[in-house]
């Protein structure tokens, strides 16, 4: 998994990061904005978390990068779905790419951030949800 700077984030087994040593590290607060219904003011609202916290704001919207768009913010765009940056499938539809994902908030935990705001499409909505169930979060 890549952001729009290159960096690149290794995904990761599951024993990996339940073994990861992440000893001192404080705890960061993750604002996430998601919803199943588009057009009501997820990427509105973290544009505003965001600078209010100057928090890092993180685009993860795979079709309306709106958040990535306010240049100012200096917002991260990242792909965590098995979907193009276009919306063509790659797999089932909205799918996070769980190795991605888990790579993308392990990244977050290690960078020390007290916020980060992630700014999820509504596609994403369902399957955010069952990823949150399945990893304890």
């Amino acid at each position: 998994m890549s952001d729009e700077t290159g960096r690149q984030y290794p995904a990761r087994t599951q024993s990996e990061l339940e073994n990861a040593d992440v000893t001192g590290v404080e705890r960061s607060n993750l604002h996430i904005f998601a919803n199943p219904k588009g057009g009501i003011g997820k990427s509105f609202c973290s544009r505003l978390l965001s600078e209010y916290l100057h928090a890092v704001p993180y685009d993860l919207d795979p079709s309306n990068n709106t958040l990535f768009r306010f240049k100012g913010l200096k917002p991260a765009r990242v792909n965590v779905t098995n979907l193009s940056s276009h919306g063509t499938v790659h797999g089932v539809v909205g799918a996070i790419n769980v190795n991605a994902m888990d790579s993308f908030i392990e990244h977050l935990v290690k960078k020390r951030h007290p916020h980060a705001v992630l700014d999820f499409g509504s596609q994403l909505y369902e399957p955010l949800v069952e990823y949150l169930d399945e990893s304890d979060f």
